[in-house]
């Protein structure tokens, strides 16, 4: 009893004062253990650390995107916005996130020049451990970061990290006449960036590949729509939304017509009542099908979901479409009472993520022993083997509320291995005919990483691999072109 009222006191201070890093690493696994014991009070404060941790991850990689995209101009308020008109109609399309911060060029390059100093501050001292990983590491942060901090020493790093053999080759640094300029996307290694996210537990789905890219009139309503999210009144919506054009239309050429169009307000009008209603219903049903929702009738609100009732039984494309959803419908489906709903999805793909993160220890100890775990009803080997891993654990608390239900946790390293193999399902879809280098060795390392527990990819895999030699092929003999 008497933990629990410190606990729920800490949680208070925490969500008064800001959620930091630190309250995060201190107070989520507690939340985890101890949120169930009193539902009434803690559930809800533990829901909304979750929400704020999940949040302030999410920003992190967001505004790295964006320092590696402004380089040395994130340093100068004036170069800061000008760069951001540049580099914001392409990155706003990547996450909710790069959205918002788009959406305020004068708040968010303020933010940034603040944080410089955060990011600075590492690269001021040299490097002490020259291996391998930490070199990769420091090299990258000295190649997107130098520009924008002074006082480096980010030239003596080089030179001794390359000394033990250790270099960094930059995205898309390999110039070749014969090739296409590269796009800011692979210039600023946002698929590293995301990957390296996912490693630490955050999923963010890939526009184009985990769900669908928006352009056109979907587009221009989702603009509109997070334009006006802070006018309750839908007859003011446009007028609100509208008035921000002189900040907003560089982010969208569609968006720089309306506003320059004499009728913008009619337009404006047109567009929100196309189909709005019909996305908030859609949305409210969704949610309820994928368990998010307690309740789906339109007037009726969700009730929160613990970290223990969430369900993480959707893909990646399928977490990222319900946040992005939730992200441009939340102030706009008032009616449909979806916040609640909303706060489990983004609670739901946490979990996924955090989930996916710890599950790689077992699914590596486990392989080949996992692709039927979800058709038994009770399944004994694999909980042997989670019994037996667990003691090796004993000292990080992240898996002890697994370890307590070692059926469960089978089960959810099997449903995982099922939709990692539909993502990469997706991946291969839109690689495998015309794979990069880069996608040869990621691609063909994940099918053969999960060929041991699942078949789905057997055939799409073969056709990557044929085409990954025909390409080492091509690349031979471009190579040779090029030295003539």
């Amino acid at each position: 009893e008497e933990e629990l009222t410190t606990f729920e006191g800490d949680l208070d201070t925490a969500l008064k004062n800001g959620i930091k890093d630190e309250d995060c690493e201190k107070h989520e696994e507690k939340c985890i253990l101890l949120e169930e014991a009193d539902p009434n009070s803690l559930k809800e404060k533990c829901v909304k650390l979750r929400e704020g941790c999940y949040e302030l991850k999410r920003e992190k990689v967001a505004e790295e995107l964006l320092f590696r995209a402004l380089g040395g101009d994130a340093k100068e308020d004036g170069k800061c916005k000008g760069k951001m008109n540049t580099v914001c109609p392409v990155l706003s399309r990547e996450s909710d996130e790069l959205m918002t911060f788009c959406l305020d060029p004068d708040g968010t390059c303020g933010e940034l020049k603040t944080k410089l100093g955060e990011v600075c501050k590492p690269l001021e001292t040299e490097l002490n451990e020259k291996s391998s990983e930490k070199c990769h590491e420091r090299l990258e942060k000295c190649h997107f970061y130098k520009e924008a901090c002074g006082n480096t020493k980010c030239k003596e790093d080089k030179t001794k990290c390359e000394e033990k053999g250790f270099t960094y080759k930059a995205p898309e640094s390999d110039f070749s006449p014969v090739k296409p300029k590269a796009s800011l996307l692979r210039s600023i290694g946002l698929e590293d960036v995301y990957k390296n996210a996912e490693k630490h537990g955050i999923i963010i789905g890939k526009s184009g590949v985990d769900l669908p890219r928006k352009s056109g009139t979907k587009f221009l309503q989702d603009l509109l729509l997070v334009l006006s999210r802070d006018e309750n009144d839908a007859g003011k919506k446009c007028g609100k939304a509208l008035g921000k054009c002189d900040a907003s239309k560089y982010l969208d050429h569609n968006l720089k017509e309306l506003c320059n169009d004499g009728k913008k307000n009619d337009k404006c009008k047109e567009l929100l009542d196309v189909n709005v209603k019909e996305r908030c219903t859609k949305l409210k049903l969704n949610l309820y099908v994928k368990g998010l929702s307690t309740k789906f009738e339109k007037a009726e609100k969700s009730d929160l979901l613990s970290w223990g009732q969430l369900p993480t039984l959707f893909t990646k494309g399928e977490c990222a479409e319900l946040e992005s959803e939730c992200f441009y419908l939340e102030n706009a489906c008032k009616d449909n009472k979806i916040d609640e709903a909303c706060q489990n999805a983004r609670a739901a793909c946490y979990k996924k993520g955090q989930d996916r993160m710890l599950n790689k220890f077992f699914q590596k100890e486990l392989r080949g022993n996992l692709g039927l775990v979800r058709f038994y009803s009770d399944p004994e080997e694999c909980k042997k083997s989670v019994v037996g891993n667990c003691t090796k654990l004993k000292e990080d608390s992240r898996y002890l509320s697994k370890c307590l239900y070692p059926k469960e946790l089978c089960y959810a390293l099997s449903n995982d291995i099922f939709l990692q193999s539909k993502e990469l399902s997706s991946l291969l879809d839109d690689q495998r005919d015309f794979p990069l280098e880069k996608d040869c060795l990621e691609l063909v390392e994940k099918c053969d990483e999960l060929s041991s527990d699942s078949l789905l990819n057997l055939e799409k895999c073969i056709t990557l691999k044929r085409r990954c030699e025909y390409f080492k092929v091509t690349e031979g003999f471009r190579k040779v072109f090029l030295k003539k």
